[in-house]
């Protein structure tokens, strides 16, 4: 296929993998442990889709109470991290069909290269993937552009090739920064639509049926 834009990003946690429930249990878990009670819900997802250094200092500005709760959060999340997350049925279905018609897939995240790579081997996608950013990859951090930037240097195409799919605000965010379009999607369950709406991405769907029409459509008209 040859698409105006024929290389498709995607975030990993809310997009591809369903971890609502693992990372909010280890967020839960860690600032118990640590502060002596769990904050709110709403509260803990807050900056969920940013490095997790960057969010544990949001509930610690404390640096050695932030490292102590990085730690902790990441000794119980890690744990049999695979047997507690799992595929959003029907993205591997996406991400066949999209090699079948000529894009090029990858997956840009902030977590941790290595966890985001056995993720993925562990579920049968690293093969249908061109590249994988981790958190380690690229010296910025979303909502900053620089992830996406690197990503276009690794594969050596033109980041106005590239879209952005993801769930949450600092996705959308960066593919503004990036000069690209973006896709948001609402079944991470991070963040609602309303959360999402005011960031303006070129299509924003509730469901997988919608995915690859919405990029399709975004590849040919931006």
């Amino acid at each position: 296929m040859c698409a105006q834009r024929d290389v498709v990003l995607f975030d990993l946690d809310g997009t591809v993998l369903d971890t609502h429930d693992a990372i909010l249990e280890s967020l839960r878990y860690a600032t118990r442990v640590v502060l002596g009670a769990p904050l709110p819900d709403e509260v803990l997802v807050a900056k969920v889709g940013q490095p997790l250094a960057t969010q544990m200092r949001t509930f610690a500005p404390d640096p050695e109470v932030a490292e102590e709760l990085l730690r902790v959060y990441r000794a119980n999340n890690e744990q049999d991290l695979n047997v507690h997350i799992e595929p959003f049925p029907g993205i591997e279905q996406v991400f066949s069909a999209l090699r079948a018609e000529g894009f090029t897939v990858g997956v840009v995240t902030s977590k941790r290269h290595a966890l985001a790579e056995s993720s993925l081997i562990h579920f049968g996608l690293r093969d249908y993937l061109a590249c994988v950013n981790g958190m380690e990859d690229s010296a910025g951090h979303k909502p900053d552009p620089d992830p996406l930037i690197q990503v276009a240097q690794d594969l050596e195409v033109p980041l106005d090739r590239c879209l952005y799919i993801g769930d949450s605000p600092y996705d959308l965010q960066a593919a503004r920064a990036a000069g690209i379009p973006s896709i948001g999607v609402t079944w991470g369950k991070f963040f609602s639509r309303a959360v999402l709406e005011p960031e303006r991405p070129q299509r924003l769907i509730d469901s997988m049926d919608e995915l690859l029409p919405a990029i399709r459509d975004v590849a040919a008209n931006g």
